[in-house]
């Protein structure tokens, strides 16, 4: 392959690393989502497990992001979704019963839900882990690229199973710095 083709085969790559690292960032984001979501989701998956007792649902939750302590995750689902709201109408009901304003239950249970997603939020790698699988067109063409180019051995795609996503992102960031020198100049760096 002559220098003018590696260039334009490199050249045609990088929008699939800006895609890549796209998913990547979408990844991330959906993961922080989810954990300010989490006491909702608790909500929202004890009333399907009360209504359909035998029917599975995920609730909110991605398909690819794991519990790395299901048990955890299953009390913390339990006290999130029917304890906490619970306690909340026992709350309103003493409330009413002993004269005191059912505003300050109310907001004092709000608070308590806003931080708690907050709380969830900052602790979403405690307690969950990425089962990442690019299932996207845009890693199989990176891959491809890679080949073709016959780059190095460290540039080859990392292999997909409990590989963290910052390792990913290095392997993506030392991939695109090689496609950019080999799209301007039409040879690898090591050459």
């Amino acid at each position: 392959m002559n220098a003018e083709d590696r260039r334009l085969l490199a050249l045609a790559a990088l929008p699939a690393v800006d895609l890549a690292e796209s998913e990547l960032a979408g990844t991330r984001k959906a993961m922080r989502h989810f954990g300010t979501m989490f006491p909702i989701h608790c909500a929202y998956v004890m009333f399907y497990r009360i209504l359909e007792p035998f029917m599975a649902d995920s609730g909110l939750q991605p398909a690819w992001l794991v519990s790395k302590n299901s048990v955890l995750q299953i009390l913390l689902e339990v006290a999130l979704g029917l304890i906490l709201p619970l306690l909340f109408v026992v709350g309103l009901i003493l409330s009413w019963m002993n004269g005191i304003n059912l505003w300050v239950v109310t907001l004092s249970f709000l608070a308590l839900e806003i931080s708690l997603m907050f709380a969830f939020r900052m602790a979403i790698h405690t307690l969950w882990t990425i089962d990442f699988e690019p299932n996207e067109p845009c890693w199989i063409d990176l891959d491809r690229t890679v080949h073709e180019l016959g780059l190095a051995k460290e540039l080859m795609l990392p292999t997909f199973s409990g590989v963290p996503l910052n390792e990913l992102d290095a392997w993506l960031t030392r991939l695109h710095t090689e496609l950019n020198t080999i799209a301007n100049t039409g040879v690898p760096q090591g050459s």
